[in-house]
């Protein structure tokens, strides 16, 4: 015969209630929790930030939120240009596939929110200006995809 209690003795339901109690005590006298977030305002600009200080052959575009390869200059001159991006969050998300054989550029809007068209049209630009081929951007919205290709 095969035994399959863990325990030769089963709680009582003092026990049960008591330990529940105890786990209830611990949670309201837990201190808070540490959040690696300086101010929720500047989360995704910090983001951004630290992925070009942590990837080389990264680049902020200044006064957006997109980021682009270092080589995007030369790049451009012979290769269709792939852009995404979407709402942030989820980082590095579009960011993480900006270099060699995947993106170009990434657009970053605020968190759970999809990047404003400015942006998409600044990362455009970077992108193809002068003798580009062209672009392909899905830029992913929160309920939809809009795809722009020139």
């Amino acid at each position: 015969r095969i035994n399959f209690s863990l325990s030769q003795q089963q709680p009582t339901m003092a026990a049960l209630i008591a330990g529940a109690v105890d786990i209830v005590h611990r949670l309201l006298n837990a201190r808070p929790a540490v959040r690696p977030i300086n101010d929720p305002a500047d989360v995704v600009d910090e983001a951004l930030e630290g992925m070009c200080a942590v990837y080389p052959h990264l680049r902020r575009l200044a006064g957006h939120r997109v980021l682009f390869r270092d080589d995007v200059d030369d790049f451009k001159q012979n290769h269709v240009a792939l852009i995404s991006g979407g709402g942030s969050g989820h980082e590095p998300a579009h960011a993480g596939f900006v270099g060699q054989g995947c993106l170009t550029a990434a657009v970053a809007g605020d968190v759970f929110a999809s990047p404003p068209p400015g942006a998409v049209l600044a990362a455009i630009r970077k992108s193809v200006v002068g003798e580009a081929i062209g672009v392909i951007s899905p830029v992913a919205a929160i309920c939809q995809v809009h795809f722009c290709c020139l």
